[in-house]
């Protein structure tokens, strides 16, 4: 995908403008322009790295993460220092954006539906901020292929994907380093079965659609040899927008989605695909719900679907859920859209559905269940490595508004002949040797990293989603 190599010695890409990006259509390889004024592709040997990183003699500022996060942080300081300029103009200023991938981009690329093309527009903008950023006092650079260590290793390490650069040896190359690179980790629910083939996180099936490649802690992900044509159900585990992407792409399947993005080893699995029915778990209720309305609105208009909801968990709220509705217009869309459009059945019927062994074709079902949690993934009879089963516990919901937490009340449905299920609780930052971290969340105050006794580390700082 990308990959450079040259005998033993790894390079890096650098796209000085990053006129030229690398796409993916449907799993193949292609160079695409998105501008006419090309700037130069250069090829970076590892041990003339640290000199080209170094190659401006102003101010230097490295940002980790190619995404949003990252080109937008590199464009404030920009034009920051541009009015620095009108007073000082001797003042120079070189931003670098790093990123582990080939052509960056972030969750722009990798993580959007490819049924969302509007939303992915934004990379022109991203293109346009490099080529904007190209002159004696400004300049903006991208390198690709360059991987910060997540360990405390001391020298730069060649690998199959490009290198990785020990944060000591970066802080010697700028003045200030910003990191912008995201939640790449993912959540996973520690209960019995979780080890069973079948089941995986919402993230895996992403990149699986958007040829993404996986996070540096992941050691397996979703591949085509875990089919979708083993049972007739799906379960998502989530209440978020990736669960309701997930289900969205396996309900529409194949025709709907040609003319996109997608890549051909999706499209492929969803030729396979007999799911015709999808339950979509989430442990509180519809006022705690994360989705965005336009993901739930589009869930709706699925080509020969029905979308069920409890009635019950639509009207029968406790008196905090009441106040959390009331006091956010957004959850007050949301539950008017799913009053509107969802075809409301009585928490029995939910319960009967998932118990239901029985595979009716008659047209393709989402079930969104509110209060329901997995304690048990059940493997097969037949294939005592692959799932087949989810035994879910009923909740109910305490404490004040806005902190109410999700209890377990002992009473257990299972979901039969489910012989897939993917995960969707949540992400969070991946630790970077030399960064400081406590409890999973990296230590800063106001996005100035911080060590333990709390006193800012000089040159180091965070942005976006790696800073939650």
């Amino acid at each position: 995908q990308g990959i450079i190599n040259s005998g033993n010695e790894s390079e890096v890409w650098a796209f000085s403008g990053m006129a030229m990006l690398m796409q993916w259509r449907r799993g193949k390889t292609c160079w695409s322009s998105f501008s006419s004024n090309l700037f130069s592709v250069c090829r970076r040997r590892t041990s003339q790295l640290v000199d080209d990183l170094k190659q401006c003699g102003g101010f230097r500022v490295g940002i980790v993460g190619a995404g949003p996060a990252g080109f937008y942080t590199a464009q404030s300081l920009m034009r920051d220092f541009s009015l620095l300029e009108l007073q000082n103009h001797a003042a120079r200023i070189q931003v670098d954006v790093l990123d582990r991938t080939p052509i960056g981009n972030g969750l722009v690329r990798s993580g959007v539906a490819p049924d969302h093309p509007e939303v992915k527009h934004v990379q022109n903008r991203f293109q346009d901020f490099l080529a904007e950023y190209q002159t004696d006092t400004h300049k903006m650079n991208f390198f690709g292929n360059l991987n910060v260590a997540r360990s405390t290793q001391p020298d730069i390490i060649e690998t199959e994907n490009g290198v990785e650069v020990p944060l000591p040896i970066l802080r010697n190359c700028y003045h200030a380093i910003v990191f912008s690179c995201g939640s790449e980790g993912e959540r996973r629910l520690k209960i019995p079965g979780n080890q069973l083939r079948g089941v995986y996180s919402a993230g895996a099936f992403v990149r699986y659609y958007n040829a993404g490649l996986p996070p540096n802690d992941v050691n397996s992900d979703y591949t085509e040899d875990t089919n979708i044509s083993r049972s007739s159900k799906m379960a998502i585990i989530g209440h978020g927008n990736v669960a309701l992407d997930a289900a969205r792409i396996i309900l529409k399947g194949r025709k709907a989605l040609e003319t996109t993005d997608i890549t051909n080893q999706a499209l492929d699995l969803l030729d396979t695909s007999t799911i015709n029915e999808i339950h979509i778990f989430g442990r509180r209720g519809p006022a705690q719900a994360s989705f965005t309305n336009k993901e739930l609105r589009e869930m709706f208009e699925i080509d020969d679907c029905q979308v069920y909801i409890a009635k019950e968990d639509l009207t029968e709220l406790n008196e905090a859920s009441q106040l959390e509705i009331k006091s956010s217009r957004t959850h007050k869309r949301m539950l008017a859209l799913m009053t509107k459009k969802g075809t409301l059945i009585s928490k029995e019927e939910m319960i009967q559905a998932i118990s239901n062994t029985r595979n009716e074709k008659t047209h393709k079902k989402c079930f969104i269940h509110f209060n329901m949690s997995p304690v048990e993934y059940i493997a097969s009879p037949q294939d005592p490595n692959h799932v087949q089963e989810v035994a879910l516990e009923k909740t109910v919901l305490s404490g004040p508004a806005n902190a109410q937490r999700a209890k377990g009340t002992g009473e257990i449905s299972k979901l039969q002949d489910c012989g897939i299920i993917l995960e969707s609780i949540g992400y969070f930052p991946i630790p970077i040797g030399g960064v400081p971290f406590q409890n999973g969340i990296v230590m800063h105050s106001e996005g100035r990293i911080v060590d333990a006794n709390q006193t800012p580390m000089e040159g180091l700082y965070a942005s976006g989603w790696f800073k939650r």
